[in-house]
């Protein structure tokens, strides 16, 4: 499968931040606000694709740390930009 990946993606650039850290961990993050159980369900498969994107070597560790430094700077931004957000349902 890796192989396959390999061949098809053509230009093997490693990418600073890590796109996979970043969609990844906001998306986790508001899982708490759906569901207690789906957030720790959901908190297993974010461990595993941060971990993986570095195991497999798509990722150096300090992409994924900078993912998540550009995760972390984008939910303290994100209430100032569009508002105190609304529980599910309500908006």
């Amino acid at each position: 499968m890796r192989a396959a990946l390999d061949w098809l993606e053509g230009i093997h650039y490693d990418c600073f931040p890590s796109g996979h850290t970043a969609l990844t961990v906001p998306a986790w993050w508001r899982t708490q606000r759906l569901s207690r159980g789906f957030f720790w369900m959901y908190s297993a498969y974010t461990i595993c694709m941060v971990f993986s994107t570095v195991y497999l070597r798509y990722h150096y560790a300090i992409d994924t740390v900078a993912g998540a430094v550009v995760d972390v700077a984008l939910l303290v931004a994100t209430p100032y930009l569009y508002g105190p957000s609304q529980p599910y349902g309500q908006g």
